[in-house]
Formats: C-alpha cells, structure tokens, sequence
C-alpha cells in the first residue's frame, strides 16, 4: 500500500511540474495525453495485486484509482483549477486517504 501511496504521490508531482509538456503532448483534437496513463494504469494494478487487498477485480479497480490520480490533471489540462482549490499536496494527501480506505479490509465482524 505504501509504494501505491508512494507513486500517486510523485505522478501527479511530476505531472504537475511538466503541465506543458503534457499539454504538448495532447493529439490534435483530443484532450487525453497521448502517453502516459497506460502505464500508471499497469503499474497500479500491479502494485495492488502486491498489496493483497482481497479484491478480485483489480484490473477494474485499476482503472478507476488510474482515472482518480490522472483525471483532475486532465481537467487542468482544459481549464484552470478554481481560485478557492487548494495547493498540490491536499490533492497527494487525498490521493492517500483514498488508497487507505480502498487497500484497507474491514475487521471482521463476529455474526
């Protein structure tokens, strides 16, 4: 769980820092970087299936936790954030309070 936390936390950092350069990236007409969120999305389903978190479907999983770290960068990449949003290290912080509540298994509870 912690190398999940570890890497949400330095991609969406280097995203940040390299904004231009991903929206350089962007194909003509299209507003999805043309590389990039592959990837995060094979390294997260391989770091979760590391973390043992009791889930069948990681690939899905995947997916979404892909879409919750890469998205807000592509809405930065349509529009600028709004004046009230809070600094980068609030969205790493909730980055991490999502992967713990999602890598957590709840305690077993007696029937």
């Amino acid at each position: 769980m912690q190398r999940l936390i570890a890497y949400g936390r330095g991609r969406y950092s280097h995203l940040v820092n390299h904004l231009q350069v991903m929206r350089e990236t962007l194909e003509p007409g299209s507003e999805v970087p043309a590389s990039g969120v592959q990837f995060t999305q094979i390294h997260i389903r391989m770091l979760l299936a590391q973390a043992h978190i009791g889930v069948e479907d990681l690939d899905n999983l995947a997916v979404q936790l892909t879409l919750a770290l890469e998205g807000p960068l592509l809405l930065a990449l349509s529009a600028p954030p709004p004046p009230t949003a809070r600094s980068v290290g609030s969205f790493e912080d909730s980055w991490q309070t999502l992967i713990e509540r999602v890598c957590t298994r709840p305690a077993a509870t007696a029937d």
